[in-house]
């Protein structure tokens, strides 16, 4: 996902402002506030690409604070943040193992737009991102560009923009496929979700999706489990 940074004026920030004493209190109180944000409170999905499927390309998430590189990178003044994240990357990463120690970290190469066309689609997502800007309400909050910094965003080309995506970009947190549900000889379980080669040994999660959704992973991780529990349920004991 890459980020969209703007200063802001008559606002706050969530994190900057409003996380105090008080609102720790009230939350603790009531269970609401601004402690019972998850600060990405803006979100969409989006066609940018104009393609003949009209399904989404991009989402949108988006909120009144710093919203970047998971807090990597502090501006050291209010913003609001939007986040676009491709849907249908072509380019495909790694994970491999590093050593027969399974406490060891596997070697993660995500290998992010090594496939140039999901660029020109991020590129296309910060157009959009940036035509809903100078739209009401955001228009009458929204200053100054923190990243891209710029006086104008609009008068940025192509080739600056897919420059901040290629700086800025970070994982959203929903990664998929590495234990990939198939029947080629790249596929790691069946559609039992049993472990090929290996007996009595089911993956449920988000690894079994041969392919990466159209959104957040969270709802169909919770359908896959369903489904696997009904399965195991009708197999004989």
């Amino acid at each position: 996902m890459t980020p969209v940074v703007w200063e802001t004026q008559n606002s706050t920030d969530v994190v900057r402002d409003l996380l105090t004493p008080d609102n720790l209190d009230r939350w603790r109180a009531h269970g609401d506030g601004p402690f019972a944000s998850n600060y990405g409170e803006v979100g969409a999905f989006l066609n940018v690409t104009g393609g003949r499927s009209s399904r989404p390309d991009v989402q949108l998430v988006g909120g009144a604070t710093a919203l970047i590189l998971s807090g990597e990178e502090r501006p050291d003044r209010p913003v609001f943040t939007m986040n676009c994240v491709p849907l249908h990357p072509q380019t495909r990463g790694t994970v491999r193992l590093a050593s027969p120690d399974p406490q060891t970290p596997p070697l993660i190469d995500p290998r992010y737009f090594d496939v140039p066309a999901d660029a020109s689609v991020m590129v296309a997502g910060l157009r959009a991102v940036m035509g809903i800007a100078h739209c009401a309400p955001f228009a009458d909050y929204l200053g100054r560009s923190y990243l891209p910094a710029s006086d104008d965003l609009d008068r940025l080309d192509d080739a600056a923009l897919e420059e901040h995506v290629r700086r800025w970009s970070a994982t959203a947190y929903h990664p998929v496929g590495t234990c990939a549900m198939g029947t080629g000889d790249n596929s790691v379980v069946n559609s039992d979700l049993e472990v090929y080669g290996v007996e009595r040994l089911r993956v449920v999660d988000a690894s079994v999706m041969p392919t990466v959704i159209s959104g957040n992973t969270n709802a169909p991780t919770i359908m896959i489990a369903e489904k696997a529990a009904e399965r195991i349920g009708e197999r004989p004991r």
